[in-house]
């Protein structure tokens, strides 16, 4: 099995940017009768604001992610687990019975879009199952903030990074 890592983005960056536009917008109000110590003040009070407001969105504990098989291989089985566990849980599929089993066909036919409960954090490990019994590990899925996987790109890249490896 392959593992892969999904990008954390935050929005760290940004904070600087947002926090001088809002001490120009304080500042205008004001005139230049306000300090500023009370524009910091007021500026780290909306951002704090702004910050709460993403971390409760991000905390919601119902996320949605929509599994598209677009390699060429059916998939036969989803799990997931808390990262670093070996409790895994299967992902309800809806697709085509396909000897017995329920797969998602390839070739973008194949799409699942499950709803997980988020209670204990958002990131999991998925593991992905093929028709033909290969599995793909997607380690440390971010799936508060991810909400589409590719199935077949992320195999690719998983051969891709395998054959690097090895050569």
């Amino acid at each position: 099995m392959r593992k892969l890592r999904a990008l954390n983005l935050s929005l760290d960056s940004r904070i600087p940017i947002v926090l001088s536009e809002l001490a120009a917008v304080f500042a205008r109000q004001a005139g230049t009768a306000m300090p500023m110590k009370e524009i910091g003040m007021r500026c780290a009070l909306v951002a704090a604001a702004t910050l709460l407001i993403f971390q409760s969105v991000e905390a919601s504990s119902e996320q949605y992610v929509n599994f598209i098989n677009d390699g060429d291989s059916s998939v036969v089985a989803i799990e997931m687990a808390t990262p670093g566990s070996e409790h895994w849980t299967p992902v309800k599929l809806s697709g085509v019975i396909d000897g017995g089993y329920v797969s998602l066909e390839g070739g973008y036919v194949g799409q699942a879009m499950t709803k997980i409960h988020a209670d204990s954090g958002c990131m999991y490990d998925v593991r992905i199952v093929f028709a033909d019994h290969q599995a793909l590990l997607l380690e440390g899925l971010n799936v508060c903030r991810t909400h589409a996987v590719h199935i077949g790109q992320q195999w690719r890249r998983a051969l891709l990074e395998s054959t690097r490896a090895s050569t």
